[in-house]
């Protein structure tokens, strides 16, 4: 038999830690926004940045709304509004994993990223391990 005040307090965790997810998640977006956009970075002028920042800020996006969602459903409790319509999960939990999905799979970052002579993408622990400096920010196009 199943304690509903046990029931309570994992619903309750369940929501903090959403809740903190979207928090992080905030903050990693405006990271990610101060990165694209600093000339230290020099990522705005590289080739392809457009399209790589695109698919970030875009999956970014349809997480975040299903983050939201997922909050205020939880906050609502089992027998909420949200939890007991389902199209409301359906569009705004399932359908924002597949855009992100769909989104990712077409525009790809691993695409645009330069490869090395050998056809892989280079890690940045591979390009600090061979060359022993630190990692030039600023874009050299492949010759």
């Amino acid at each position: 038999m199943t304690n509903p005040a046990i029931v309570n307090i994992g619903a309750k965790i369940e929501l903090a830690g959403l809740i903190l997810q979207l928090c992080f998640f905030a903050i990693f977006a405006c990271i990610t926004i101060h990165i694209h956009n600093s000339q230290r970075f020099g990522l705005y002028q590289r080739p392809g940045s457009r399209q790589m920042f695109g698919c970030l800020y875009a999956s970014m996006i349809f997480l975040t709304t299903r983050n939201i969602y997922r909050s205020v459903e939880f906050a609502q409790g089992f027998h909420g509004y949200l939890g007991t319509h389902e199209g409301y999960f359906y569009v705004f939990d399932t359908l924002m994993v597949a855009l992100c999905a769909l989104v990712m799979s077409l525009l790809h970052p691993g695409l645009i990223l330069p490869k090395m002579s050998g056809g892989a993408s280079p890690s940045l622990s591979t390009q600090l391990v061979t060359t022993g400096a630190h990692v030039n920010p600023v874009y050299v196009a492949p010759q």
